[in-house]
């Protein structure tokens, strides 16, 4: 028997569908590589193959709800328990006049008067305490201009996988032309 080598380049790798026998579509992955004998002539292939359906599935849904969030009309957004946030939708952004960089870590007492920043803390306490959504109606808030913007929005906690609360989303709605 002769001594086999592998190439040492490194392995191939490449995703491919396949229908699995209860019809139903598969990903796999492989990685390849070529394997030669002593005198350097190729004479077979090297690999491994795994199932990644489930990673597909995850990738797709993760995407399906990125285009939902950035396409909405309403605000969404995401904040730490002292209020900072942690992530905008362009919604969010086009609505307060600020960039999704400027946005990342800003207090939400930068954007609100003194009186609503109270407001919204104890509104926000209960839900830490309670771990109950809520709907917050008339929030007045500062848009990056200046201007005084009428918001309605609805707010969760967020926990982390061992149930600690971490943060808080929600979903906010501009009523400014209502209002008036």
């Amino acid at each position: 028997m002769k001594y086999i080598e592998p190439t040492g380049r490194p392995a191939e790798k490449f995703e491919y569908e396949i229908i699995h026998k209860e019809q139903e579509i598969h990903y796999l992955e492989t990685s390849a590589s070529l394997i030669k004998d002593l005198e350097g002539k190729p004479i077979g292939f090297r690999g491994i193959t795994r199932d990644i359906t489930e990673r597909k599935k995850m990738e797709e849904e993760q995407e399906r709800y990125r285009e939902f969030v950035e396409n909405i009309t309403d605000g969404v957004w995401e904040n730490d328990l002292k209020g900072n946030m942690t992530f905008v939708n362009e919604a969010t952004c086009r609505a307060m006049g600020y960039t999704r960089e400027e946005f990342m870590g800003m207090n939400n007492r930068t954007y609100t008067t003194p009186e609503t920043a109270k407001r919204i803390f104890k509104i926000f306490n209960e839900i830490y305490q309670t771990g109950s959504p809520a709907e917050i109606f008339d929030y007045e808030v500062i848009r990056k201009d200046g201007e005084i913007r009428w918001l309605e929005m609805s707010a969760s906690l967020i926990r982390d996988s061992e149930g600690k609360p971490i943060g808080f989303r929600g979903i906010s709605r501009d009523i400014t032309e209502r209002k008036k």
